[in-house]
């Protein structure tokens, strides 16, 4: 499994991260990975997790890779623009700033 992280700049998640999310974009991390989709094959995919969790994540995704466990789509949210999009195209993701009831951000 090809398993490579990069940082992340507010330009890397335009429509995922606003002013006054609780973790901003230098404590994020951009991690390409691969992955097997519904096909059986590999495909290339990517993910923004919180920086503290890059190894979490690792262990996971390398135990979902080695039992061939498939995924459709990988990769960050901001092009579908809007949470439920990105969950409507079935896309395993991470990170992506909401509002919670209550919070006024």
């Amino acid at each position: 499994m090809d398993f490579t992280t990069g940082p992340v700049t507010a330009a890397v998640v335009p429509h995922t991260y606003r002013s006054g999310c609780p973790v901003g974009p230098s404590q994020l991390t951009r991690i390409s990975m691969n992955h097997f989709g519904f096909d059986g094959r590999m495909h290339a995919g990517h993910m923004i997790v919180r920086t503290t969790e890059v190894q979490r994540f690792r262990n996971v995704y390398t135990a979902a890779f080695t039992s061939h466990f498939p995924m459709r789509v990988m990769k960050d949210p901001s092009p579908y623009r809007t949470d439920d999009n990105s969950v409507a195209a079935d896309n395993n993701y991470a990170f992506f700033c909401r509002q919670v009831n209550g919070n006024p951000m």
